[in-house]
């Protein structure tokens, strides 16, 4: 009972009703904070390039739209090839020395002049249209491999996510006790300097009636300016806490609501046995969880580099018009049946011999794997010395407390006493204001071994993996 009334005097310290609490806290840095933003937005991101990768398993469809001009470099040439064969390439080069000839030989070259008339040297112009479809249909599992890629990373990504969103839990936790904690420190001194404004009126009282001495009122003052300048530092310490707390929670800088620590009590649950707090963060850990599932990912991805030396089989189709024509009006044909063009076929790709940098390619994402594997088992023996230390920290804090609740009463009485012989004529002053700096100590220390064993408290549930607050959803 003694305890609990001494708690509850030091309690204005502390807590300021109607002000920001630590859940509220939470709540606003894990919603509309920085981190927060930039978690959503990479989230964004890896959900891009998912459905980057399930892209593989369908059709690529495209549209495709020519229109061109161009001419053949021989135009009588191509067409007498083609119905003579040698012959009428022969042809064609006596018809290009008509002029050496001469004679009867000219002559007799007239009727491959009227040929050679008749054939149009004018560009042709081509134009076509339509669309293309391509689908992969045997891939010795690749595609199938990519998709189970992607739903591994959808739950790598909500892992990770998850353990984002537990960190900035636990550093608006330290920030918040941070902001708290110098706070304090300002009301204490501040507290102090009222002690020893009234102790140093209380002497310059006494000196004035003739009862006291000069040096004892110039040591006051002395003890006086000293705590106004301990006060000017903590608040400037105050001021740089609460700023870095503020810019965690996304409110501006000079945001000054009063921190409310009633609802502290709530966080400090009874916490588990060491065993089970370890296999609790085995279990429910994402940052864990993460490791896991990037590892099979990479022997996902491991497979796929090995299956770059398996062929793969897909299906090509193409429907569209054609037209090919020396009339350029004749674009007005382009959409007619009878220009129609298409093909369909299935074609094979293999990569025979790459230099090994497929091969090369498997060979790190191996070892990746294997890296991820070490960095799992140090991430568990990391859980365990965290684990031990914040359990230390907190039986800590409690002898601490109970120690600063005793200290706290005395330090308190023994100050009552001293000012009690000084004022009755046979105390000391320099006992008076020792006792003065004991009280002051003993309060902040109380408050430091209080907010300690909240600290410790609510991160032996951060490390099991825990949530502070309830949350509707996933970040």
């Amino acid at each position: 009972m003694r305890r609990l009334a001494l708690c509850t005097a030091f309690l204005p310290l502390i807590v300021q009703a109607g002000g920001l609490d630590l859940s509220e806290a939470l709540k606003e840095a894990t919603t509309q904070g920085p981190d927060a933003q930039i978690l959503r937005n990479s989230i964004d991101s890896v959900n891009g390039r998912v459905r980057s990768v399930e892209s593989v398993a369908w059709p690529k469809i495209s549209g495709f739209a020519n229109a061109g001009v161009g001419q053949q470099p021989n135009a009588l040439e191509a067409p007498l090839e083609a119905a003579f064969g040698g012959l009428g390439q022969t042809i064609y080069n006596l018809d290009k020395t008509e002029g050496a000839l001469g004679g009867d030989t000219a002559g007799n070259m007239r009727p491959l002049n009227a040929l050679y008339s008749a054939i149009n040297n004018d560009p042709y112009y081509n134009y076509s249209w339509g669309i293309q479809v391509q689908q992969a249909l045997f891939t010795f599992g690749k595609v199938s491999t990519a998709l189970r890629m992607a739903k591994t990373q959808q739950r790598i990504t909500k892992a990770s996510s998850l353990t984002t969103r537990q960190n900035i839990q636990s550093n608006v936790v330290d920030l918040y006790i941070g902001a708290v904690l110098a706070q304090a420190k300002v009301q204490v001194l501040q507290s102090s300097l009222k002690s020893q404004a009234e102790t140093e009126t209380f002497l310059e009282r006494n000196f004035t009636n003739g009862s006291g001495a000069k040096a004892q009122v110039l040591l006051a003052k002395s003890k006086r300016i000293s705590v106004q300048q301990d006060i000017i530092s903590a608040k400037r310490d105050a001021q740089s806490a609460r700023q870095a707390f503020n810019r965690t929670l996304g409110r501006p800088s000079e945001d000054t609501t009063p921190l409310d620590t009633s609802d502290l009590a709530q966080f400090e649950s009874q916490a588990p046995s060491r065993e089970e707090i370890v296999k609790n963060a085995q279990n429910q850990r994402e940052d864990l969880k993460t490791l896991r599932e990037s590892r099979a990912l990479l022997e996902d991805l491991s497979f796929i580099d090995r299956a770059a030396y398996y062929p793969t089989i897909g299906l090509q189709g193409q429907f569209g018009f054609l037209v090919t024509s020396q009339d350029a009006s004749d674009i007005k044909h382009g959409a007619d049946w009878a220009s129609r063009d298409w093909s369909i076929g299935i074609g094979m790709t293999w990569n025979i011999f790459d230099g090994w940098s497929s091969a090369g390619d498997g060979d790190q994402t191996r070892a990746m794997a294997k890296t991820l594997s070490v960095r799992e088992g140090d991430l568990v023996r990391g859980i365990e010395i965290n684990t031990d230390s914040y359990l230390r920290d907190r039986d800590a804090a409690d002898s601490a407390l109970s120690a600063a609740i005793e200290g706290v009463a005395a330090a308190r009485e023994a100050r009552d006493l001293y000012h009690s012989d000084l004022a009755s004529g046979s105390g000391s002053l320099s006992d008076l204001l020792s006792a003065e700096d004991g009280l002051d100590n003993a309060e902040f220390g109380w408050l430091a071994a209080r907010l300690a064993r909240a600290k410790a408290c609510i991160h032996l549930s951060l490390v099991q993996g825990k949530d502070l607050i309830p949350f509707s959803e996933a970040p």
